[in-house]
């Protein structure tokens, strides 16, 4: 027979699960979020790469649009699910996020190096699009699952 404080520390495990869950249930990212995000970076891609904004102070003015798009993207995910998430939540997450930074660093990265030709440019604009979007989907599931704590994203009861 179970002692009173093991059935209240299991309670209180099973209650934090269910919050977990819930918050999980709420963390879900506005159907525009990653195309918008999606379109900034692959702008970013396409002002950095191409030969016509090399020298171009539109450089740098597109630097900060993307920024305040960022954060203003961040704002209006808060204001809709009343939940901010600063950081990844378990290792779901975290290797998910680590993937997304080195898809979209890397070719940044390589127009920034290398200066390739307009085609190469437009195909990484093109990825980066593309990656942005799917990836920034399976990041939302990661952290879902991570929330939810089980090994497939399912509660641990």
């Amino acid at each position: 027979m179970e002692n009173h404080d093991s059935i209240r520390a299991r309670q209180a495990l099973e209650s934090i699960a269910a919050t977990r869950s819930d918050l999980a249930d709420r963390l879900v990212t506005p159907w525009f979020h990653y195309p918008v995000l999606a379109a900034l970076l692959s702008g970013m891609v396409l002002v950095y790469g191409l030969d016509r904004f090399r020298d171009s102070p539109l450089r740098t003015l597109f630097a900060f649009v993307v920024i305040l798009g960022s954060l203003g993207l961040v704002q209006v995910h808060t204001r809709m699910t009343g939940v901010q998430v600063g950081r990844p939540a378990g290792p779901r997450s975290k290797w998910m996020l680590f993937v997304f930074a080195i898809g979209l660093l890397a070719p940044l990265l390589w127009v920034v190096i290398t200066e390739p030709g307009w085609g190469v440019v437009l195909a990484l604009a093109a990825f980066v699009l593309v990656f942005t979007v799917l990836c920034g989907r399976a990041y939302d599931t990661a952290l879902r699952a991570d929330l939810r704590g089980g090994p497939n994203g399912t509660d641990r009861r």
